[in-house]
């Protein structure tokens, strides 16, 4: 059920990609319930023959396109993508936080120290709406903004990346934050400011 609601979540199936549903043969030696517990949580997949095994530059381009995948239902989760969802959503509603989850993405995509030196160097005013928080709430929204990730966590290759607090970061209020990671391109501000009415 939840990997169809996740699968509900993707626009677009990365090239080579499809979400039908993948058929694992359990080893006849063991009891393993593995095989089967993979088959019903497939979200999208992509087949490679033992005989044409992919390069190694054709496999990473894979494993960035399923982080994107990743990225993508990671920020999205708790938003209601089914009509079920929809109509339990009355007055009183119960669902489960998975704040494990929550705290392992927030650990990859954070360097807290890191968004702390982009909020200090770039200001506090967000560079879509240029929403001041100071003149908004006054000094509940001193040093308040959100650090946005130009190039998106999921495309960054390696262990450790260095990033630049000016060239590869934006300030955000949280607003246009959520917007931007609705576009095509999450690393496009102009393309951002050019649909904000307000």
């Amino acid at each position: 059920m939840k990997a169809k609601e996740f699968k509900a979540q993707i626009k677009l199936i990365p090239t080579g990609f499809d979400t039908e549903p993948i058929i694992l043969k359990k080893f006849k030696t063991t009891k393993s319930v593995y095989a089967t517990l993979y088959t019903a949580g497939n979200i999208i997949s992509k087949f490679y023959s033992s005989g044409t095994l992919p390069s190694d530059q054709e496999l990473q381009t894979d494993i960035t396109e399923i982080l994107k995948v990743y990225e993508l239902i990671s920020y999205n989760e708790g938003l209601p993508t089914t009509d079920v969802e929809y109509e339990q959503d009355d007055d009183y509603y119960e669902g489960i936080e998975n704040l494990r989850r929550f705290r392992f993405h927030k650990r990859i995509e954070r360097n807290n120290t890191l968004s702390k030196k982009v909020k200090e160097k770039q200001g506090y005013k967000c560079k879509a709406c240029e929403f001041n928080f100071i003149k908004g709430y006054g000094v509940l929204g001193e040093k308040f903004i959100e650090a946005h990730h130009l190039v998106p966590v999921s495309s960054l290759t390696g262990d450790k990346v260095k990033l630049n607090v000016m060239d590869d970061f934006t300030v955000l209020c949280s607003n246009c934050h959520s917007m931007i990671h609705r576009q095509d391109d999450p690393s496009d501000l102009e393309a951002l400011k050019k649909v904000i009415t307000f």
